[in-house]
């Protein structure tokens, strides 16, 4: 028997993550696999959401380690998403929770204190950082229906 009659690859797991593009796609969360260096990051940022300081961050590390995943994850279960979305999201926490139980607890704070954020995602294709920025945040604006601010 060959290894391919036995194994494959869900084509889900092929493409890669784009901030910009996937954000609100509840698919790609459904894709993240907790881990236990991904749910210390997370646990991070979680704690600096409940606690209002050390927000600006920097992420590094190599192409392909799943920063953005991870980012986009994060992006997701600090947003106002849908109720159809709901029980993908209980799914998800569900698998953190047996990854790392502090992790989950902080992300049921969150969810129970019901705070969210509006992600301002940032185009790197500009020279001009404010003008960047603006378009980010008319973008992010948009997308969260607050087009008359």
């Amino acid at each position: 028997m060959k290894y391919n009659q036995l194994v494959n690859v869900g084509e889900n797991f092929q493409y890669s993550v784009n901030l910009q593009f996937d954000i609100n796609n509840i698919s790609k969360i459904k894709e993240y696999i907790p881990t236990k260096d991904g749910c210390e990051i997370l646990k991070f940022y979680f704690n600096s959401v409940i606690n209002s300081k050390n927000r600006a961050t920097t992420l590094i590390g190599p192409y392909g380690k799943g920063k953005s995943h991870l980012l986009l994850v994060l992006i997701t279960l600090l947003e106002n998403y849908s109720e159809e979305d709901k029980d993908d999201i209980d799914n998800f926490i569900e698998k953190v929770r047996v990854v790392d139980e502090e992790l989950y607890e902080l992300i049921n704070k969150v969810r129970s204190d019901k705070i969210r954020l509006m992600p301002v995602i940032i185009n790197s294709n500009y020279d001009d950082l404010n003008q960047a920025f603006l378009l980010a945040l008319t973008e992010a604006l948009e997308r969260e229906n607050f087009n008359d601010i």
